[in-house]
């Protein structure tokens, strides 16, 4: 199984605390991958226009605010894995036993 982690810059730390804890729960055996917006822009795999208005950004297709950096990201995860089971959790999630 593939576990991606939603990342914003500005939520860091939350972001690498939920890695951690995927990591200390399965003894290393899932790794986290984060679904960094640029990162996915720069590849070519999100396209969706947007706009950075102060410290909110903007979606110029539905006309609204985004709550989060990634929240578009997530629909991504079924075409970056095809071939077997994954799991999208918001950065601010915390895996325990």
């Amino acid at each position: 199984m593939r576990v991606f982690i939603g990342y914003d810059e500005r939520e860091d730390e939350a972001a690498r605390v939920c890695a951690l804890s995927l990591l200390r729960v399965t003894r290393g055996e899932l790794r986290p991958e984060f679904l960094d917006v640029k990162r996915l822009q720069q590849r070519g795999l999100l396209t969706r226009i947007r706009d950075e208005r102060g410290t909110q950004d903007y979606d110029l297709v539905s006309n609204r605010t985004y709550s989060t950096r990634f929240n578009v990201s997530r629909f991504l995860v079924p075409i970056i894995c095809t071939s077997r089971a994954a799991l999208f959790v918001d950065c601010d999630t915390v895996f325990v036993r």
